[in-house]
């Protein structure tokens, strides 16, 4: 477990022009905290640049935070360029911002396949529409478009949004999402109990 002002465990950022990449594998992110006035990505952080391209593969996170209103991805967060996570569990993770797992901001294409997302959980209180308990997709002005979630043969367990906000599992702000052959299941939040789309 370690803390952190910005990704608990690892802040990255890939390069710009060459396509970097960073690769993690059958790794275990658990109890790590985001703490401070920029306080993302309890565990992992990384900003890429338009063509770099972030791979998670059989990894774990679990039990990871943010610990103010402000902090999205209480596993990790992305921004910018492309991330895909494949066969990763995220059990447990809270973010006191959105996406209590994961937190994909503008602009970028993130792919999600054969993951598992159980009691994970977003505690927004923020103005607006917001939550997302297991993964946040932001979009904003003219970039909205530019953003795309691909969710392929996942499951989504006993997630959770606030009360008040939205998207137990899923919240997309804008952006385009594509959801295929998952299960959601006692996800709750006040609006959208697996999914909700803010257009």
């Amino acid at each position: 477990a370690s803390i952190a002002s910005v990704g608990g465990a690892i802040r990255a950022g890939t390069g710009s022009g060459n396509g970097n990449t960073l690769r993690v594998y059958d790794s275990v992110f658990c109890s790590n905290t985001a703490s401070g006035a920029q306080n993302h990505s309890g565990a992992v952080d990384v900003k890429s640049h338009t063509d770099g391209t972030n791979i998670f593969l059989r990894c774990v996170f679990e039990g990871n935070t943010t610990d103010s209103n402000s902090g999205n991805g209480g596993a990790a967060r992305t921004g910018n360029g492309h991330s895909e996570f494949y066969e990763c569990r995220f059990v447990g993770n809270v973010a006191q911002g959105q996406g209590g797992a994961l937190s994909f901001a503008t602009p970028g294409r993130h792919r999600v396949k054969n993951c598992a997302f159980a009691r994970n959980k977003s505690l927004y209180a923020g103005i607006g529409a917001g939550g997302g308990g297991a993964i946040h997709v932001l979009a904003t002005g003219v970039t909205s478009t530019n953003t795309l979630a691909l969710v392929e043969n996942c499951s989504f367990y006993t997630n959770s949004g606030p009360s008040a906000k939205q998207g137990g599992a899923l919240f997309v702000d804008q952006g385009i999402a594509s959801v295929t052959n998952s299960i959601f299941w006692g996800n709750t939040a006040g609006l959208g109990q697996a999914c909700y789309i803010s257009v």
